[in-house]
């Protein structure tokens, strides 16, 4: 059974702008798409390794799956680019351009003007 809730507890309160209990910021009032958290965590070797893992589980066969895997691993090295952390950058490339269609990639490279 639920409790009707009461006009006051239906209005918007609003966010403390620290949480005191930890000392970190408040919640942002609008959430934050996870294209701004992947590249905020590319300034954290820590952060920045869990991210590149999910990429990882979730990309590794469709980079490999011709040119169409290599527009996903550019749009993702894109985010990365936009972190402007040099570190992350050659991370991301070390680890995941062995794991693009290799033969794909040339033909690609050879046909731009």
């Amino acid at each position: 059974m639920q409790v009707p809730e009461t006009e006051s507890a239906q209005t918007e309160r609003p966010e403390p702008t620290t949480d005191t209990a930890h000392g970190f910021p408040a919640r942002a009032k609008v959430p934050k798409d996870n294209r701004s958290l992947f590249i905020e965590a590319m300034s954290d070797a820590t952060r920045r390794r869990i991210a590149f893992d999910v990429v990882e589980r979730n990309c590794r066969m469709r980079f490999r799956v011709g040119e169409e895997g290599i527009r996903i691993y550019l749009q993702v090295l894109d985010l990365v680019h936009s972190s402007k952390v040099d570190e992350a950058l050659n991370e991301f490339e070390a680890r995941f351009l062995p794991m693009l269609d290799q033969t794909s990639l040339k033909r690609m490279i050879g046909q731009r003007p």
